[in-house]
């Protein structure tokens, strides 16, 4: 990933992606890091640095999990007030206001964020739980759509490694009943879902 100096402007949307004030970085501050979740996809942490580097403080959140056999879902709310527990809670311990912070930066995972074409969160549950709106990278329900995917042999499949896999978005997207469930709305990543926040 590109580093970004003072006054230049960094928006990335999807899987990483970086968040920048444009007027705000034009002064000294601190930037915050979600660190990556792939790890662990049942808590988001957060890392406030100085701009030197110098860690100045982390904190953590949990996040709900769902898991019946192969599903694994969570929830895309719970996960952005476990993001804004965190933060508060890095920036808490580390005595920064929240107005000194000039960028923030995450990574997260190839999680599907479903959403209706309000933004509201739509369940990809068999339970049809509304609160169910991600379907975890680890979960493993699109198998066969996975293997339906390779049997083209594009040569775009290149470009993940030769092969996509029941973990990524692709197959997770196109999975027989998530069309019925959107029904009109979105999929998203977990990091679109982050940058598209107010």
């Amino acid at each position: 990933m590109r580093e970004y100096r003072p006054g230049e402007v960094g928006l990335g949307r999807g899987v990483m992606g970086i968040k920048w004030k444009v007027e705000a970085l034009k002064k000294p501050g601190y930037l915050m890091f979600m660190q990556p979740l792939r790890g662990d996809p049942f808590r988001v942490s957060f890392c406030l640095f100085d701009e030197a580097g110098k860690l100045l403080g982390s904190a953590s959140s949990p996040i709900q999990i769902w898991k019946e056999g192969d599903c694994v879902e969570q929830s895309s709310t719970d996960t952005w007030l476990a993001i804004c527990t965190a933060v508060k809670r890095a920036l808490s311990l580390s005595d920064v206001a929240g107005e000194e912070v000039i960028g923030i930066g995450f990574a997260a995972t190839c999680s599907l964020v479903a959403v209706d074409s309000e933004g509201q969160p739509v369940s990809v549950s068999w339970s049809g739980d509304t609160r169910r709106n991600v379907i975890v990278w680890m979960d493993h329900r699109a198998v066969k759509q996975a293997e339906r995917i390779n049997s083209f042999s594009s040569p775009v499949l290149q470009y993940c490694g030769g092969s996509i896999s029941p973990e990524m978005q692709p197959p997770k997207g196109i999975c027989k009943n998530l069309g019925q469930w959107l029904g009109g709305g979105w999929t998203l990543a977990v990091g679109e879902i982050v940058c598209n926040r107010r």
